[in-house]
């Protein structure tokens, strides 16, 4: 099968040039040929799917009513980097709704200091929640 390209009023016939390259798109592969294929873009645009970045593995620690509420001492979260201590909050609540309530009013410490929402954290640190404490 023949190809027609038109240039500048000129007709120039072409062979089919479709190769696994191309996929049977009839394009022919080569440096410049920027053309959409398949119905993607080009140049290839940053994926909408978040599981497609790094990610960091965090093991948080539940105390008091926040362990009650979850039936768990430890609970283990996935996180896209990079992880805020507000990430730990939402995917707490996501993953255990049962804590939901709790969530905003938790205190959270990573390693032996409290942290606020915009702190990043990292794989291996020590992450733990503590439900706000009140007493007579």
């Amino acid at each position: 099968m023949q190809r027609v390209s038109i240039a500048n009023a000129t007709v120039y016939l072409h062979p089919d040039s479709s190769s696994p390259e191309t996929d049977g798109t009839r394009l022919r592969p080569g440096p410049g040929n920027q053309a959409a294929v398949a119905g993607n873009q080009w140049p290839p645009q940053p994926s909408n799917d978040p599981w497609t970045g790094d990610h960091v593995k965090l093991a948080v620690q539940l105390y008091a009513r926040a362990r009650d509420l979850a039936g768990l001492d430890q609970v283990e979260l996935e996180l896209i980097e990079p992880a805020s201590i507000g990430d730990v909050r939402t995917a707490l609540a996501d993953r255990i709704p049962e804590l939901a309530p709790l969530t905003r009013g938790l205190l959270i410490a990573v390693g032996t200091d409290y942290a606020d929402d915009s702190l990043t954290v990292a794989a291996g640190d020590t992450v733990a929640c503590f439900p706000p404490v009140s007493g007579g």
